[in-house]
């Protein structure tokens, strides 16, 4: 009954039956949706345990809910939670109490960069709501049926308005849109300082090599190799290069807790993402000091001796 992928979902406080919550716990609000039979089959939930919801969870009947593993691991983490009872705020009569049935893998309701809160289905029967989103699968084109989907409403009653009918991936490029264009700005400016590190590390080693052009022309002179003149070359800038990317990745770890909340499913002391970022930075600077060694291995003893 309410629109998934948004940050405000229905939400209330519980009261588990034989569970004394802790302040803290008790506080804590549960998100709530009502629900038909095979909406979990349609969004491709797993069902842990128990059931799902069914045609029999009538008004009349007792009343039941589908809950996600947080749910359980935060209100009833030593028990099974298959038959265990709860209530949206506190209980009046018999009546009040909500009988799990069912248990499902957890899920990001409310947005892939949201955080999992406990979460409970109800049947439709038992909490039926005044506006309601319905949930399609199709093996073909969705956006073909969309006519379809609104005769198949005309029919069943032509006072029924459908609004909004669209794709739910276009629910989740609206919820990442801002950040997605907050991760190009980022990427864009990380291009754009590989470039001027590219720049930077060839112009200070063609700067170095130019002030040692008598030294290295001596040297060449005595008998020294060109490669193990481009060799120094290139292991000097990797000295340097090497000690800024220590300080780099100090920095980064101090900054861990401010980078945490600006990516998705990665740490930002990930081993691997670290190396990597290190490997691309030696590695650049290498090819970037590559062309001043190059020079300097080729520079002919007899014209770095008369230049000066």
């Amino acid at each position: 009954n309410n629109v998934f992928l948004s940050r405000l979902p229905n939400m209330a406080s519980i009261t588990v039956d034989g569970v004394q919550l802790s302040p803290a716990v008790e506080r804590l609000p549960v998100a709530y949706d009502a629900a038909t039979p095979g909406m979990l089959e349609t969004l491709r939930m797993t069902l842990l345990r128990g059931r799902d919801i069914a045609d029999t969870d009538r008004a009349d009947a007792p009343t039941v809910a589908v809950v996600n593993e947080t749910f359980v691991l935060r209100f009833l983490p030593d028990a099974d939670a298959i038959g265990r009872r709860f209530s949206f705020g506190s209980v009046q009569s018999e009546d009040d109490w909500i009988t799990i049935v069912g248990v499902v893998r957890d899920a990001r309701r409310s947005g892939p960069t949201e955080e999992v809160r406990p979460y409970v289905f109800l049947p439709f029967q038992q909490m039926s709501q005044r506006r309601m989103s319905v949930l399609v699968r199709t093996a073909s084109d969705p956006v073909a049926i969309m006519p379809q989907l609104r005769s198949v409403v005309r029919d069943i009653d032509p006072n029924v308005p459908v609004v909004d009918l669209r794709l739910l991936q276009e629910d989740v490029d609206a919820a990442l849109s801002t950040r997605r264009f907050l991760m190009l700005l980022i990427t864009g400016f990380g291009v754009a300082a590989l470039v001027l590190a590219a720049v930077g590390v060839y112009g200070v080693m063609a700067y170095i090599v130019g002030r040692r052009t008598r030294e290295i022309g001596v040297r060449m002179a005595l008998g020294a190799a060109p490669r193990v003149v481009q060799r120094e070359v290139v292991l000097r800038a990797m000295m340097q290069a090497g000690a800024g990317v220590a300080l780099g990745l100090g920095v980064t770890l101090l900054l861990a807790d401010v980078l945490r909340a600006q990516v998705f499913r990665l740490s930002p002391t990930d081993p691997a993402t670290l190396g990597a970022v290190a490997v691309l930075l030696l590695g650049l600077a290498a090819v970037s000091s590559w062309l001043p060694a190059r020079r300097a291995a080729r520079v002919d003893p007899l014209v770095a001796l008369r230049s000066e």
